[in-house]
């Protein structure tokens, strides 16, 4: 009985484990995008279970129009500050508006890395 003691929080540790490892393989059969956020060690298994968080997909959020866009909404997107910001209003407002989201790669310090990390969040109408 006391060696079975000893190894309770390995035991406790490796059950965790496996439940969350279930978890995962059934949300992605299910094709939900997921993350687990890793647990500090001084935490314990039962306050564990706000560690599997959703992130925003573009099914939960509409993409914003980039035609229409408020400096301020166009800040919430990554790698868009205050300046990029007012470069592309000030692109849109020059040219009449947006016909595609690739036009933002005209767009000074938009560059494929950033234009890639926008596609999913943008569009025009």
């Amino acid at each position: 009985m006391k060696k079975f003691k000893q190894n309770l929080p390995f035991i406790l540790t490796m059950a965790a484990f496996t439940t969350a490892c279930a978890v995962l393989s059934v949300l992605a059969i299910r094709n939900e995008p997921q993350y687990v956020r890793l647990v500090p060690s001084s935490t314990s298994v039962s306050d564990a279970s706000d560690t599997i968080d959703t992130p925003a997909t573009a099914e939960e959020s509409p993409p914003l129009n980039i035609n229409t866009a408020t400096a301020e909404e166009l800040q919430t997107l990554p790698g868009i500050g205050a300046s990029r910001a007012a470069d592309i209003i000030a692109y849109r407002e020059a040219n009449g508006g947006f016909l595609y989201i690739e036009e933002l790669l005209q767009i000074s310090g938009i560059g494929d890395k950033t234009f890639e990390n926008l596609r999913e969040l943008v569009c025009v109408e």
